[in-house]
């Protein structure tokens, strides 16, 4: 079983990482970090790598004007369905888009980008990125996270059980175990592998590549494990 197999049809083992303690962390700062940016209600924004909506919801509720695009149509439609189911937000539009081409997206068309744990999976990120920016307005925001080079699984989970102890670790990770466990067996290890993992300073220097400005970069602030989050602006 191929990635691009894994994350277009496997939305069970996606939702239940989602359940885990850390993801839920992830998915707060996510949204601090949004509602700090005070973009005005209207704005349009970009959700690219919607997923099943986890980063979509936010933004609409903060009253953008959201197209969430995701290449997965297995996980699209859980978005779409429970969008139904909370009202539904009538600034979503949903599309079926991979972030690997060249989007089908105008110059200059978007006031906010925002891509959650999808750059590290892109075999041409730095396409991607550029991308990103052909499409943002001038001054516009690209909030993006993705997973930092520094940690091993292993490595992370030492971390987490000297802060947490085992007790705790074994709970707080309970349903990411359930993702992670079936993402190593239907996945390739070349595809893993293959997984673009940042230092801070390289993650500022493609997006720098891309014609962004950092204004923050910073590890989600959950005991010192986990995504990286960076804030950028579109260079005018």
């Amino acid at each position: 079983m191929s990635e691009e197999f894994w994350w277009k049809y496997c939305g069970f083992f996606y939702n239940a990482a989602k359940k885990s303690q850390f993801v839920s962390n992830v998915h707060n700062a996510y949204k601090k970090t949004l509602i700090s940016l005070k973009l005005p209600q209207g704005a349009k924004a970009l959700d690219a790598g919607c997923g099943s909506g986890s980063s979509t919801f936010p933004l609409a509720e903060l009253g953008f004007e959201v197209l969430a695009v995701d290449f997965g149509a297995s996980i699209l439609n859980q978005a779409i369905c429970l969008n139904k189911k909370k009202g539904p937000y009538k600034n979503i539009e949903f599309k079926l888009m991979n972030l690997g081409k060249k989007l089908p997206l105008e110059n200059d068309s978007f006031d906010l980008i925002t891509s959650q744990h999808c750059i590290m999976k892109i075999q041409k990120p730095d396409d991607t990125l550029k991308e990103f920016s052909r499409v943002l307005k001038p001054g516009g925001i690209a909030l993006i996270t993705t997973t930092p080079d520094s940690d091993t699984p292993f490595e992370w989970l030492k971390k987490y059980k000297k802060n947490r102890g085992w007790m705790k670790t074994i709970w707080d990770i309970r349903w990411l175990i359930v993702w992670y466990i079936p993402y190593i067996i239907f996945t390739k290890k070349s595809d893993r592998r293959n997984e673009h993992r940042w230092k801070e300073d390289e993650f500022i220097e493609h997006m720098e590549g891309a014609g962004f400005r950092a204004l923050t970069v910073a590890r989600i602030p959950y005991i010192n494990v986990g995504y990286l989050i960076g804030v950028f602006e579109k260079k005018s």
